[in-house]
């Protein structure tokens, strides 16, 4: 299981940093429909498995003896065995190169696949594109004796919980979250279930809070993420949470601060900048462009944002106030008073250069609280 997660369930997971959409399928009945003369093509390739077809070449000694196997059936392979797994994943690899080359005019980063055995997962911002992609992955796989599931063939715009098999989305819905001190990605990820059972919710606010101290009282100890907690699913996972549930959004960023902190100093700049792309396809996200912006100032202070009020701060210089608020409706001495006062505290700017500062503490928190819990 600890395989599925890490290889699968996390790389999946980690792609809604990136993307908005996912389109899931998998292979209907796939062991009892693979081809046998389909292990040539993929060891050989197609045309010089044709032309050899009466030579006994590897391929083809393979391709004889699971027909010896099948009562001389060219469509299927035992199933529950190392080695149909085995040849299996070959075809499935050959099948992936066949892909690449027919989508090769589309810019990879529009797009990114995951496959785990005949399980696949389209990432992309666009539909049309992803339905594009499909295509030819259903035309490939039919030439190879496949057809997709079609009842498990869907899109979703929840990466994060798209990437988790449905019976362990359920077993995360639970109202008394267990704290996993020892593994936080697994916890987060229980809040984020939480928040999709409970948008919105003072629950869910305080498991952030609880997450938020634990994480911060670890990583004041000198430690940093273990290997399996990746910053990039955390950060996937926390992000997702803030976009969809507005009453998070401080606590969720200040999460996210201490998960780029404790992600190491050489990958900081490369997560901001994931997030702030993400940020950058997803409307009304200035209140969280201000948060990254706190956030990602000592790593970068000149890293521009959607947001205009961040430009007050970016460009380190006299900005017109105008640009951010309407105010040629007040007098005149009162517009001008607002148009040339600065709204930045240089010198707390400074103090998070200077100390270099990311993470972002409870007290920073609740001077943005409506209500304090």
């Amino acid at each position: 299981m600890r395989a599925w997660w890490e290889k699968f369930e996390q790389n999946c997971a980690a792609k809604g940093l990136e993307f908005r959409y996912v389109l899931e399928t998998d292979v209907a009945n796939c062991y009892g429909s693979i081809y046998t003369h389909s292990i040539s093509w993929a060891l050989h390739g197609k045309d010089e498995a044709y032309a050899n077809r009466d030579k006994k070449s590897l391929g083809g000694k393979i391709d004889e003896h699971f027909q010896m196997m099948n009562h001389r059936q060219t469509n299927g392979i035992p199933q529950g065995n190392t080695l149909s797994d085995f040849i299996a994943e070959l075809i499935f690899a050959y099948a992936d190169n066949l892909l690449a080359q027919a989508i090769k005019d589309i810019d990879k980063r529009e797009y990114s696949i995951v496959r785990y055995r005949d399980d696949y997962r389209i990432f992309t911002n666009r539909l049309d594109l992803g339905a594009r992609i499909l295509k030819e992955l259903t035309e490939i796989l039919a030439i190879l004796g496949l057809r997709l599931n079609a009842q498990k063939t869907k899109k979703s715009s929840d990466i994060v919980l798209s990437s988790i098999k449905k019976d362990k989305i359920e077993e995360l819905f639970i109202p008394n979250i267990k704290k996993e001190k020892d593994n936080f990605a697994k916890w987060l990820m229980q809040i984020y279930a939480a928040s999709y059972k409970y948008p919105n919710s003072g629950m869910v606010s305080r498991q952030l809070n609880m997450f938020h101290e634990e994480l911060l009282d670890y990583l004041d100890q000198g430690k940093s993420l273990r290997h399996y907690e990746k910053p990039e699913v955390m950060l996937s996972i926390v992000v997702n949470m803030a976009i969809k549930n507005p009453k998070y959004y401080n606590m969720a960023m200040a999460v996210a601060s201490l998960t780029i902190r404790g992600a190491g100093e050489s990958r900081r700049g490369l997560l901001v900048q994931k997030i702030l792309d993400k940020f950058k396809i997803i409307p009304n996200t200035g209140l969280l462009d201000i948060w990254l912006q706190r956030v990602s100032y000592s790593i970068d202070p000149d890293l521009q944002f959607n947001e205009l009020l961040t430009r007050s701060v970016s460009e380190r210089a006299y900005i017109d106030n105008s640009i951010i608020w309407c105010i040629d409706w007040l007098k005149d001495d009162i517009m001008k008073t607002v148009r040339d006062t600065s709204i930045v505290d240089v010198d707390i700017l400074q103090g998070i250069r200077e100390t270099n500062k990311i993470s972002i503490d409870r007290q920073e928190v609740d001077l943005f609280r409506d209500i304090p819990s």
